[in-house]
């Protein structure tokens, strides 16, 4: 998608700039959270609405480019999700320990 843009990174977006549909977009913030030297991430369903082929490679880049740092990934589902360092459950307003 990036390489499509007329100027790359630097396209601007939004009003008076590049318009983009609701994949491209999620494309996009992924791949800007992907170039974030953020030392901690917080991700909210990140790989909703991607194709499963899409949602594996982005797992599998963030994991390598996030090695060292804090990574909180809120999702309804753990595909993908191989190796966590904790899994907590939202239950009745508090965070528990998952099973297993």
């Amino acid at each position: 998608l990036v390489r499509a843009l007329p100027e790359g990174l630097e396209t601007r977006c939004g009003e008076g700039g590049a318009r983009f549909s609701g994949g491209q977009a999620r494309r996009l913030a992924l791949a800007r959270v992907l170039l974030s030297a953020a030392p901690v991430l917080i991700l909210d369903e990140p790989t909703a609405g991607l194709d499963a082929e899409t949602e594996r490679a982005f797992l599998e880049t963030l994991e390598a480019v996030t090695a060292g740092r804090t990574v909180i990934l809120i999702t309804h589902r753990l595909t993908g999700v191989e190796r966590p360092t904790r899994i907590l459950r939202l239950a009745g307003g508090r965070a528990l320990a998952a099973a297993g």
